[in-house]
């Protein structure tokens, strides 16, 4: 029998004065047009935590203590057929006294501030459902991609 693949990432919520940092996502051949919390996957040498750490500094150019990130929710994604499902974990950063900024124009077309809880159905799909459900305070949450 074949392993289940399950891909870790990670999606950080930075927040400041009831708003969340976003991008809309271009050139990356998945949901461009969406906006996107700063996210990324989970290196082999990595935990949750530190990869959301790495993915600050990668994605919009701030620094964050791995003790001062709050995990909020974990979403399983089930994938179409069956394979590579994927597991994302949900950290809160306190952004007050940060300035993230857009360090991948490549694959982001614009940053901005959205307040907290609107424009989600301009989220990609699943992290819509998910932030939905964090909102709605649940911790845990499941996806179910369709073809």
């Amino acid at each position: 029998m074949e392993k289940h693949i399950i891909i870790p990432a990670v999606c950080l919520l930075l927040e400041r004065e009831g708003a969340w940092f976003v991008g809309r996502r271009e050139n990356t051949g998945y949901c461009d047009g969406c906006l996107n919390m700063p996210a990324g996957h989970i290196d082999p040498d990595e935990t949750p935590r530190e990869a959301a750490v790495r993915e600050a500094k990668e994605e919009v150019g701030v620094d964050v203590d791995a003790h001062a990130i709050e995990f909020v929710h974990v979403q399983y994604n089930r994938n179409a057929d069956g394979r590579h499902d994927r597991t994302h974990y949900y950290f809160k950063v306190d952004a007050a006294g940060l300035d993230p900024v857009n360090t991948e124009p490549h694959k982001c077309s614009e940053v901005l501030w959205i307040p907290v809880g609107e424009r989600l159905e301009e989220f990609v799909p699943f992290m819509s459902e998910a932030l939905a459900a964090y909102l709605k305070g649940e911790a845990y949450s499941e996806f179910y991609e369709v073809k």
